[in-house]
C-alpha cells in the first residue's frame, strides 16, 4: 500500500491536480500503481476514467473505477482515443510504452492545460549518464512544448517515489472510507521453493494485484 499508494497519490493529486470533473486516462490500469490510480481518481471526483488493460482484467478495473476499458493487445490505444475525439485533463502513465505515450498525448490525447505524469519515462534501462541526460532533455523539451502549444499543459516524470506523513494519513482516510483497497492476486508461503515460485510468477508480468509472501505458517 505505501509505495504504490504514495506514488499514485503524488502523481495524480500533487503533480496532475486531479479533482472533481476531470477526465483521466490511466495507462496500465491493472498494474499495482494503475489500480491505485483508478481508485484515487474516482475518490477525487474524476468524471471520466479511461484505462488500458487486457480483457481478463477488464471487470477488475471497472470495479475499481474505470468507466471505459481499452484492450491494448487488440487495439492501437492512441488511434482509439483519436477516433473517439476524447481529450484528457490528466494522463497517468504506469507502463512505459516508450515514445508512443508522448506522441499520442501531444498529438491530441492531452487537453489544453492538461497534465501528463509518467512514472517510467520512455525507456527502462540501467541509469547511466546517457540515460540521465536523455531524461533531462525529455523533461525540459516536453515541458516547454506543453507550455507553448497546449495552453500551459504540463509534463512530469515522477520516477523517485516520495511522500509525507500527511500523504500517509490521506491514504488511511481513503481506506477508512472504503475508497481505496489493495488487490491481492496470490499468496505464497515463506519457504524457499514457494518464494522462487512467487518471484517467477511476478516476473511473468501477469499478476492482477499484489503477490504476497506470508511469514505466518
Amino acid at each position: 500500500m505505501p509505495l504504490v499508494g504514495l506514488t499514485s497519490l503524488s502523481s495524480l493529486v500533487h503533480q496532475a491536480g486531479v479533482s472533481a470533473g476531470k477526465r483521466v486516462l490511466v495507462l496500465g490500469g491493472s498494474s499495482a500503481t494503475g489500480m491505485m490510480g483508478l481508485q484515487i481518481a474516482r475518490a477525487y471526483g474524476a468524471s471520466r476514467i479511461v484505462t488500458t488493460c487486457s480483457p481478463r482484467n477488464a471487470e477488475l478495473v471497472a470495479r475499481l473505477g474505470a468507466t471505459k476499458v481499452i484492450d491494448y493487445r487488440r487495439d492501437d490505444v492512441w488511434r482509439v482515443i483519436k477516433e473517439s475525439g476524447e481529450r484528457f485533463d490528466v494522463i497517468y502513465d504506469t507502463v512505459g510504452a516508450g515514445r508512443s505515450t508522448w506522441e499520442g498525448a501531444s498529438s491530441g490525447g492531452l487537453a489544453e492545460g492538461g497534465q501528463l505524469v509518467t512514472i517510467t519515462g520512455d525507456v527502462q534501462r540501467e541509469m547511466d549518464l546517457t540515460e540521465l541526460f536523455t531524461r533531462g532533455y525529455h523533461i525540459v523539451s516536453r515541458k516547454l512544448w506543453c507550455w507553448l502549444w497546449l495552453g500551459g499543459a504540463g509534463y512530469h516524470m515522477y520516477t523517485q517515489p516520495s511522500g509525507s506523513h500527511a500523504d500517509l494519513l490521506e491514504l488511511d482516510r481513503l481506506v477508512a472510507h472504503g475508497q481505496l483497497e489493495v488487490v491481492l492476486d496470490q499468496q505464497f508461503n515463506f519457504e524457499i521453493e514457494q518464494v522462487k515460485s512467487a518471484f517467477d510468477y511476478l516476473m511473468t508480468g501477469h499478476a492482477s494485484g499484489k503477490v504476497v509472501i506470508s511469514m505466518i505458517r
